[in-house]
């Protein structure tokens, strides 16, 4: 009778530890299973937040560089203008390749170049760098622009960043006048009233590229490179 009873007392004592042994298991499993769900919602989350912040800052650097390009639109319209009255009075002709490079230096430009028309063309006839001199309108496309602001007519270029009576500002270009290593150059063209001319300035592409990446989306993206919490033309 003992002997039954401690059978049946090993029994029961046997069947309550598997009993206790799945449950036990089947919590596990249970809690395992709900923390890891937790965890891809929190990384999932943390992501979303990430791309949120990311497409917020390409946004308003797109608005910040359009606003800077628009200021460096606005500067090389005031050099132009500026370069108007330094050669007022002269015609073409009358203007030297060293005076071009002086007014260079003093606007800390990459270039000017003088156009004037030819025959059916309009042409380089004087500049700071030789190979501008002899640059076709007509070869690249430009003889219509070209005659517009020589005629005061209004200026219809598609592409150009801005314009105002008798000027044009252009976005960034290869040089089509220098041949070898591509340069890159941000053009204005600008007919002063009254003169036969067109004034040509232009600035180097790393210029108008230093001022961009001053709010560039690389640099305003560092502050999200922390870890998830959940997770361990030629110058003058």
């Amino acid at each position: 009778m003992v002997k039954v009873a401690n059978s049946l007392r090993q029994q029961f004592l046997r069947n309550t530890l598997s009993l206790l042994l799945i449950i036990g298991l089947i919590s596990g499993f249970v809690q395992i299973y709900f923390m890891n769900k937790h965890v891809n919602v929190e990384i999932q989350d943390q992501a979303n937040l990430v791309t949120q912040g990311i497409r917020m800052q390409i946004s308003e650097t797109d608005l910040a560089s359009s606003g800077i390009e628009h200021q460096i639109d606005l500067r090389m319209s005031t050099y132009s203008k500026y370069i108007a009255t330094l050669l007022a009075g002269k015609d073409v002709t009358q203007v030297s390749q060293t005076e071009l490079k002086d007014i260079c230096q003093q606007l800390g430009l990459s270039g000017i170049t003088l156009f004037a028309k030819q025959a059916n063309d309009i042409v380089g006839v004087q500049s700071t760098d030789a190979a501008e001199i002899g640059f076709s309108f007509q070869k690249v496309g430009y003889l219509k622009l070209g005659e517009a602001l020589l005629n005061g007519a209004d200026v219809a270029m598609p592409g150009a960043t801005y314009s105002a009576p008798n000027l044009v500002v252009l976005p960034i270009a290869q040089s089509q006048s220098h041949t070898g290593t591509p340069a890159f150059f941000k053009y204005a063209y600008y007919h002063p009233p009254g003169t036969n001319y067109i004034i040509d300035p232009y600035i180097q592409a790393d210029e108008v590229n230093q001022f961009t990446k001053s709010v560039g989306a690389i640099r305003g993206l560092t502050k999200w490179k922390k870890p998830i919490p959940i997770l361990t033309r030629w110058p003058c």
